[in-house]
């Protein structure tokens, strides 16, 4: 077998491990974003609801928290990777039916990694985009949340006559 076919393969796995790195990271990154963002608005919420009622700001708040968990569970939902072939199609297909020899399936396995790892990276940078956009909601929906709590009209006496 032609040595250099491996080391196109040694590539191509290690390239589509790090995209399945990336992918348990992201979720893992999600999974926090979440829970911080239920903590703040548990938590600013309540302060917020101490008097039994909320503003507009405190309003838009929750309708940001609720925007933050859809964005955030469209991340975590089920996406369709491809982070290897099957084993069967290895010896079933590419051995006995087409009789490859090493190389030739060295060659063929890295194309198709290569491939999949294209159509990943599309739909993993969609998702880490989804993430900063997440981010994004969950500051604003903190910071409206605090201003429920200072008062619109004292925080802008705060900036304004400092």
């Amino acid at each position: 077998p032609d040595s250099r076919y491996a080391l196109v393969l040694a590539e191509a796995i290690r390239g589509i491990e790090g995209q399945k790195r990336s992918v348990v990271e992201l979720r893992s990154r999600v999974g926090t974003l979440l829970s911080a963002a239920s903590v703040a608005t548990a938590f600013l919420g309540g302060a917020a609801l101490a008097d039994k009622s909320i503003g507009l700001l405190g309003g838009l708040a929750v309708v940001l928290f609720a925007v933050n968990v859809v964005v955030d569970l469209s991340i975590l939902w089920p996406a369709d990777w491809t982070f290897h072939t099957s084993n069967t199609v290895l010896a079933d297909k590419w051995i006995k039916q087409r009789n490859m020899n090493a190389s030739q399936m060295q060659r063929w396995l890295a194309k198709f990694l290569d491939d999949h790892a294209a159509k990943n990276h599309t739909l993993l940078t969609r998702l880490w985009k989804r993430y900063e956009w997440a981010i994004g909601i969950l500051a604003a929906s903190i910071l409206f949340w605090l201003l429920e709590l200072v008062g619109l009209e004292g925080w802008l006496r705060g900036v304004v006559f400092r």
